[in-house]
């Protein structure tokens, strides 16, 4: 519409290399929630951790970071959300049978105490006329009302407990709701950063520095082994042949929005490219050269962390990834040194829904609001840039020779 790039242009974008992959993954993450993988997970998280509300948060978030770590975080949260709703009704229900146990307790006793008013009232009037079986009778219902009807400090206690359930389900579930899905959010984004398959920027690096060998491949057809493999043993005896997932039941899982939103971040970036925006903000960032090593850590993070939530973190990358490569070779400085602390920056983005896939799938879930994003993700960013700062300035110094410059930039810089 724009008239920078054309329609072919555009299209292909959709169909890269770390797009096919994603492709790939995502197949994979439906299959396994097709076979009810995520309720076995809640079960399991449940099941070690018990219902406390703290430690199901922790057990699924380490389910989810640990996930995210071999396949990717979009898939890993895919997966997890409908666990995460999962041990919310689990915990749910937990609490509505405490509420049950509850109210049937205080009709009991409430019910215990009506009868032994009335049978009080009934013994006074036929006290005269038959006063010794009455007496005896009134007698032993104050002694069995004694014993089964707890005391007075008993029941108070029982009636406060009862209210702060009752509010917990009434109130606070939708806000539970709410916590556990920024907890897969953030847990997926997290551990997608620790291997190299985790998120989008960190394949578009690896890509970036090998000239984009491709991994695609590889990806589509670990993504079609579930649309081929039978879903029952097939040595079983009376077997018929099932896949694990048919095309119908992808076609309604697959996650469309988010495909459309990775191809979507990658036309904007080559958009960036032919239009020349990328030198016009190459030449803008050549002030950071000369500065010192934590300020330029610094700055770079803050752009990258910034920039992010406004776009995809993968389109984020594949703009400011080449920008930076060129300003390093500008500077004379190692391009990891600017390259790694934005892939850093560009993973941890948690305030908007548009920043990374993760976010969006919460969001899409009907279950979270902007705010309610804003709220945890202001101060995420915060602690985030300053740990990444930290650990970047470290690893770059015992891990990278800032001076030495690979042979491949030198020699592209000369030419």
């Amino acid at each position: 519409m724009a008239g920078i790039l054309s329609g072919d242009e555009v299209g292909l974008n959709y169909f890269k290399d770390i797009t096919t992959m994603f492709v790939g993954i995502m197949i994979l993450a439906c299959a396994m929630e097709h076979v009810c993988l995520h309720r076995r997970l809640a079960l399991l998280v449940l099941k070690y951790v018990g219902s406390s509300i703290i430690w199901s948060m922790g057990g699924l978030m380490i389910v989810t970071a640990f996930l995210s770590m071999w396949i990717n975080n979009s898939a890993s949260a895919n997966i997890m959300i409908p666990t995460a709703l999962a041990i919310v009704n689990e915990l749910q229900n937990y609490q509505q049978a405490t509420n049950r146990t509850a109210v049937a307790n205080e009709n009991d006793n409430h019910q215990n105490s009506t009868d032994t008013l009335e049978i009080q009232t009934f013994s006074d009037k036929q006290s005269i006329e038959q006063p010794s079986v009455l007496e005896n009778i009134v007698i032993t219902s104050n002694i069995q009302t004694i014993e089964d009807t707890p005391t007075n400090s008993q029941f108070k206690r029982s009636s406060k407990n009862f209210l702060n359930t009752s509010f917990t389900n009434q109130v606070d579930c939708e806000q539970l709701k709410t916590g556990f899905l920024i907890a897969v959010a953030y847990s997926a984004a997290i551990g997608g950063m620790i291997t190299l398959v985790g998120t989008g920027p960190n394949i578009f690096v690896k890509g970036f520095t090998d000239h984009y060998v491709t991994d695609g491949t590889t990806g589509i057809i670990i993504g079609c082994l579930p649309l081929i493999l039978p879903n029952k043993n097939p040595f079983h005896e009376e077997w018929e042949y099932h896949p694990i997932l048919t095309w119908d039941q992808l076609s309604k899982s697959f996650p469309w929005g988010v495909f459309m939103l990775q191809g979507a971040g990658l036309a904007i970036a080559d958009g960036f490219k032919v239009s020349n925006l990328s030198s016009t903000i190459a030449a803008f960032l050549h002030f950071i050269v000369g500065a010192p090593q934590t300020s330029i850590i610094l700055v770079v993070i803050i752009i990258s962390a910034v920039f992010t939530e406004f776009t995809s973190n993968l389109a984020c990358a594949t703009i400011l990834f080449p920008i930076l490569d060129s300003v390093a070779k500008t500077a004379n400085i190692h391009p990891g040194y600017l390259i790694l602390p934005s892939c850093m920056a560009v993973s941890l983005s948690f305030m908007l829904p548009i920043a990374t896939p993760p976010n969006a799938m919460i969001f899409i879930s009907g279950n979270m609001k902007t705010r309610d994003l804003l709220k945890a993700g202001f101060g995420m960013k915060i602690i985030d840039s300053e740990l990444c700062t930290k650990s970047v300035v470290g690893k770059t110094s015992i891990e990278l020779d800032v001076t030495c410059i690979p042979y491949n930039a030198t020699a592209q810089s000369i030419a």
